[in-house]
């Protein structure tokens, strides 16, 4: 008996002094690697690059071709980067009032981009597809030129706010013209389009080479609802307190994580629906003029 005694106090005493981890959105347990967390910060820094046209080299890249159509003010460039056998397609947020009207035009309407066929059901943000649609043929063009150059390397592309919007949208087109070739980062993005067009972007880039952005409180991400019949896709890593570290960086749960973003970002963010969350992804203030050149 006092053997038996002397094992449940053992118990007793072990239970009141040990701590145990409960399942649940904890941080450090979503947290990304330092690999990741850098790839996220070269991915802010070719995004900002991207609002700088006078920008040769940016980020140490070299730059093949200045995205650009003036009648939607879609802006970016297409670089190489030789030191990690990759294409880089880069793309500008809202930079004009031409580019805030085009925003605007938030109707979805059926998904018709060129060379992305097969998409049934899909529709997508009317403004963000023109946009797309100006340019989809020459971006193609000037990265088949690049990887029949260069047939070993890799595309990623990448943008910040209405970037983040073209990234998504551009993805299918890109990914059907180069299977297996892209990874896409999207930072502060609005939702592009609804869950069919969603299901059609994951089905053509896998999950762990989707990547989207989102930081604290920002608005943006939250601009366009699903009650308007949008979706975003998967997955968000929110930047849950600054600065910006590995560690509080969340990997959220898909693209919809109710703990995410979406439960932070400001409700009353003046008529625009832009905060100063916006303007800071991964450490990099985009309101300011500097090129990451």
């Amino acid at each position: 008996m006092k053997f038996t005694l002397d094992i449940t106090a053992a118990c007793i005493s072990l239970l009141a002094t040990t701590t145990f981890a409960l399942p649940g959105p904890e941080i450090h347990r979503r947290a990304v690697s330092q690999e990741l967390f850098q790839e996220f910060v070269r991915a802010a820094q070719l995004s900002h690059g991207a609002y700088q046209n006078r920008c040769a080299s940016p980020v140490g890249t070299t730059r093949l071709y200045t995205i650009r159509n003036s009648q939607y003010d879609t802006d970016g460039f297409i670089s190489r980067d030789d030191s990690r056998k990759e294409i880089v397609v880069a793309f500008r947020g809202t930079g004009g009032i031409l580019d805030a009207i085009i925003d605007l035009r938030n109707t979805l309407v059926p998904y018709t981009s060129p060379g992305a066929d097969g998409c049934t059901g899909c529709t997508v943000h009317q403004g963000f597809q023109q946009q797309w649609n100006a340019v989809a043929a020459a971006v193609v063009s000037q990265l088949r030129t690049a990887l029949g150059r260069n047939p070993d390397y890799t595309i990623t592309i990448t943008g910040h706010s209405l970037g983040g919007a073209l990234t998504t949208m551009s993805a299918p087109t890109i990914a059907k013209a180069f299977p297996g070739k892209v990874t896409a980062y999207s930072l502060a993005s609005p939702r592009v389009g609804n869950p069919a067009f969603i299901a059609f972007v994951e089905a053509l880039v896998p999950k762990e080479k989707l990547f989207r952005l989102t930081h604290t409180d920002d608005n943006v991400p939250q601009d366009l609802t699903p009650a308007e019949g949008y979706r975003h896709m998967a997955t968000e890593y929110w930047m849950s307190t600054d600065p910006v570290t590995a560690e509080n960086i969340v990997q959220c749960d898909g693209g919809e994580d109710p703990t995410c973003n979406v439960a932070h970002a400001t409700a009353n963010a003046g008529l625009t629906g832009i905060n100063e969350a916006h303007f800071n992804y991964m450490n990099i203030d985009f309101s300011a003029d500097e090129a990451d050149c």
